[in-house]
């Protein structure tokens, strides 16, 4: 039986299989998503536990899936990931109730420790 429930969400097919990967190997169940919009009719369908995002994607980048998805589920994290970081973006990022914020590329191990993180800040909130 899988950990968790975890939604990928990258329009790079291999940032997107990578993450996938390290997450299977991890024990998670994975669904993936190329674009924001897909990945919040996923979201809306699915119970997920965490899910991770691309920052850079059009049209929908990943501050607005941060957005939307803290809408709709308030207690399930994100975890921001960019090849393309900043100061402001990370900050903007974590101001907007990002768990975390990834900067590309990471190893599997620094992908785990942020998702492990994560996740273990939203058990801790739902037994208090």
């Amino acid at each position: 039986m899988p950990k968790h429930r975890i939604l990928v969400i990258d329009d790079e097919s291999l940032m997107r299989e990578y993450v996938e990967e390290a997450m299977r190997r991890a024990g998670h169940a994975v669904d993936i998503a190329p674009s924001g919009a897909e990945g919040l009719r996923l979201f809306e369908r699915g119970q997920h536990d965490l899910v991770i995002t691309d920052l850079k994607m059009t049209p929908m980048d990943g501050l607005e899936v941060l957005s939307k998805a803290r809408a709709l589920a308030p207690e399930t994290p994100v975890i921001v990931m960019t090849a393309y970081g900043t100061i402001e973006t990370a900050v903007t990022a974590l101001k907007n109730g990002a768990a975390d914020y990834i900067l590309k590329p990471f190893t599997p191990d620094a992908l785990n420790i942020a998702v492990n993180r994560a996740l273990e800040r939203r058990r801790l909130t739902e037994e208090t």
